[in-house]
This record gives structure tokens, C-alpha cells and sequence, in this order.
């Protein structure tokens, strides 16, 4: 943290013997002219068990002053900026990823197989979702009707709504419990993804060195009123696959929600555009299994019948 008036050196201490990517005890020395010196030690990286064998737990417990075991202190130095469940699955990641990566040698593979592994776990829930759009988009014209029929009568036309909705054995709450289950995971995902000493600077193939930046290829320096603008390859390749798994997998006739539908991934490219490139490539990949998938499974869906 740069503070005004001061100037700010930063120098490693880590043990010379620490294995790669692990934490580190990095000294912050901030100096003012009037004499004043702020000495702060911070860790930096990945949290593992492997790096506390290079932590300083004595002079972390006088730091904090504890005097309790090793495993308070680190409690206390580890703290996340997450919640606690995000945490939990962040590092149950980072060291599925450490397993896999000391396996194949490469974390981008190892992005791949858990986005695949992901992808297996959730398919039940997935399926769940699309049936139960492709059902809702089935019982859209009697809905219509309804609305029309009962549009003076709110009271009554959701009742008749929820009539229909009970006579088909549809609940529109399905639809959205996949989504709900996989936003903590996509968060515990985007931190080990871009919080984790693991990817920095490891490379993947082709253009994509370093999977804890965005995959830049080239810098435009003046692009309008923009400098130095990235042009970035993965995000593109996300949202085609974003596209198309849309088309594949959602059963939408509102225009409105079409128009929805189509402008989300414009939404996405700018939320994408500068993210590490192991998230952008887990969801890429975790789009092209969808893709995929449900090209096969609506070729073998049986026809979707409406109960009046």
C-alpha cells in the first residue's frame, strides 16, 4: 500500500530453499524524511502446507502476540477476504489443480479437467435446467391466453398460472437452482484462478503464456479515447461459445427475453476482457462440453406435451 510521503521498498525474505509458487515472507519498508520507517512482513501466494515448513511461526505468534500452537497463528495470517465457503472450495481447487498439474505438468490441462469434472458433476442439474425451459417455452401460448383472458383480474390470473404450472409439473424455481449452486463456485473458482501462485507465469500453449493474466496478443496504444487497449483472443473465443451454447440450450419466443438472451454476452466480453486466462478458459471449455452435449441430447428429447 503506497502511502503519501513515503517511499516504499519492497524486499523478499523467503527461505532460498522454498519450493516454487509457495508463499512468501516479503518485508515492506515504507521511509518518510522526517525519519519515520514502517517495517511491516506480509505472505504473499498460495496458502499450503507445503510453504508453512518456510513460515516463520515464532516470530508470527510475537508479531500477533500469541502463544498459542502453530496452527492459530496461521489461522490468524491466512485469514481470506472471502467467505468462509468460498475459501473452502478455493483451496479445495488450488490443491486438486496441484495434483493434477504434478500428474501432466501443465496447469492449463489441468484447468481443462476440472472444468470437464465440473461439467459431469452439474450435467443432472444442467438437464434439470433446460427441461424446464423448454417445458415453461411449451406452455407459453396458454399463458397467453390466460393473461388475456384475466389481465382486468391479477388475483385470479396468477392463480390460473399456477394451475397450469401444477397440472404440467412445472416449478420455474428449477431453472434457477443450477445457476444459484454454481455462483459460489465460480467465485471460489475466480479466486484460486487469479489469487494463486500456482499460475503465475505458467504457460498453457500457443499464445497463452502466463494463465494468470489475460491472453493479450497485441497493444494498440491509442484506440480512440482508450490507450494501450489488449486485444485479448480467449474472450472471444468464450463468447462465440457463450453464443452458440445460448442457441443450443435456451428455449426462449419473448422477444424481449431474446433480446436479453443476446445482449448478455456483450455484458460478458467486458466482465471477460480482463480476467486471468485460466477463468476465461475454464468457462470457454465448460460452454464448448454444453455445446456439445446438448446438440446430442436434443436429437434423442422426447416432444414436450402441454396438460390444459
Amino acid at each position: 500500500v503506497e502511502l503519501p510521503g513515503f517511499a516504499t521498498e519492497i524486499q523478499g525474505t523467503g527461505e532460498k530453499a522454498a519450493p516454487r509458487n509457495t508463499r512468501e515472507l516479503v518485508r515492506v519498508e515504507q521511509k518518510r524524511r522526517d525519519a519515520l520507517i514502517l517495517d511491516n512482513q506480509v505472505f504473499v501466494g498460495v496458502r499450503s502446507d507445503e510453504a508453512h515448513k518456510f513460515t516463520d511461526i515464532a516470530l508470527m505468534q510475537a508479531e500477533f502476540g500469541m502463544s498459542g500452537p502453530d496452527e492459530e497463528a496461521r489461522d490468524v495470517i491466512y485469514t481470506s477476504s472471502f467467505l468462509a465457503i468460498f475459501s473452502k472450495i478455493r483451496d479445495g481447487i488450488v490443491w486438486l489443480m496441484r495434483q493434477i498439474y504434478d500428474l501432466i505438468g501443465n496447469y492449463g490441462w489441468a484447468i481443462i479437467i476440472i472444468a470437464v469434472s465440473f461439467k459431469l458433476i452439474t450435467w443432472p442439474l444442467n438437464q434439470m435446467q433446460v427441461k424446464s425451459m423448454k417445458k415453461m417455452s411449451a406452455l407459453k401460448p396458454e399463458m397467453d391466453k390466460i393473461n388475456e383472458k384475466f389481465k382486468d383480474n391479477p388475483q385470479e390470473k396468477q392463480k390460473k398460472i399456477m394451475a397450469l404450472y401444477k397440472e404440467n409439473n412445472v416449478n420455474p424455481a428449477k431453472g434457477c437452482l443450477p445457476m444459484l449452486i454454481q455462483v459460489p463456485v465460480f467465485i471460489a473458482l475466480y479466486s484460486a484462478f487469479s489469487e494463486s501462485m500456482e499460475l503465475w507465469r505458467s504457460p498453457f500453449i500457443l499464445w497463452m503464456n502466463d494463465l494468470s493474466q489475460p491472453d493479450t496478443v497485441y497493444v494498440i496504444k491509442d484506440l480512440f479515447f482508450v490507450q494501450n487497449f489488449h486485444i485479448n483472443i480467449l474472450p472471444l473465443f468464450m463468447i462465440g461459445s457463450q453464443i452458440l451454447q445460448q442457441r443450443f440450450t435456451t428455449v426462449v419466443s419473448d422477444p424481449q427475453q431474446k433480446m436479453l438472451m443476446y445482449f448478455m454476452p456483450v455484458i460478458m466480453i467486458f466482465f471477460f476482457w480482463s480476467m486471468p486466462s485460466g477463468v476465461t478458459l475454464y468457462w470457454t471449455v465448460q460452454n464448448i462440453i454444453s455445446i456439445i452435449w446438448q446438440v446430442a441430447a436434443n436429437k434423442m428429447d422426447d416432444p414436450v406435451t402441454v396438460k390444459t
